[in-house]
């Protein structure tokens, strides 16, 4: 028997793990008509969304074509998570714009693809996937799922938050961040709560 979040959440095979300095929206989209089925963030600083910092909201821009998309944060002091969260909750990400593929762009991707089949990959799903999104982008159709998109939006609301607890890289880390939030389990729980 299912429980009502199985009932109303999609069952997730294989989601793209955040990755600083690669999971930005292009490479997301690239995974999501891959067959991904929930796309993440590169990290984002707490303290630096509670501060509107440009640089990094403009590293969270996602595509209405990416979802479901998460937004990881990271950092160690609750009350900039409680203010990232309301921020990225309540206003969003900035949205980024994607325009239809040129002629010569789409007929690259069917040569390129056609290539690949010849050494026995086969990608009629990337391609199905390829064109649906190419004609969504054309007619300025941005409804997926239970999102509608309007052509004047700046920020989308992500599907979730996901809070960074296990980073072990040494400028994640050094600053308190990530796996070293484990020393102190009562600012753990401050910051989940």
């Amino acid at each position: 028997m299912l429980n009502v979040e199985e009932k109303f959440m999609p069952r997730i095979k294989v989601a793209l793990a955040p990755m600083a300095g690669v999971t930005d929206s292009a490479f997301r989209l690239m995974n999501k008509l891959g067959g991904a089925d929930l796309v993440y963030s590169e990290m984002a600083h707490v303290n630096a969304i509670s501060h509107n910092s440009e640089k990094v909201l403009a590293m969270l821009k996602a595509s209405p074509y990416e979802f479901p998309y998460v937004v990881q944060l990271f950092g160690k002091d609750p009350k900039y998570f409680a203010q990232a969260a309301k921020i990225i909750s309540e206003r969003g990400t900035p949205v980024m714009r994607y325009k239809p593929f040129g002629k010569g762009q789409i007929e690259f991707i069917e040569r390129l693809l056609g290539q690949l089949t010849v050494y026995g990959l086969r990608f009629t799903a990337f391609y199905s996937r390829f064109l649906n999104f190419q004609n969504k982008s054309k007619t300025g159709n941005r409804e997926l799922g239970t999102r509608n998109w309007k052509l004047g939006t700046k920020y989308c609301i992500p599907s979730g938050l996901d809070i960074n607890l296990g980073c072990p890289a040494r400028k994640v880390f050094g600053h308190g961040g990530g796996a070293a939030l484990w020393k102190d389990l009562k600012n753990v729980r401050a910051i989940l709560e």
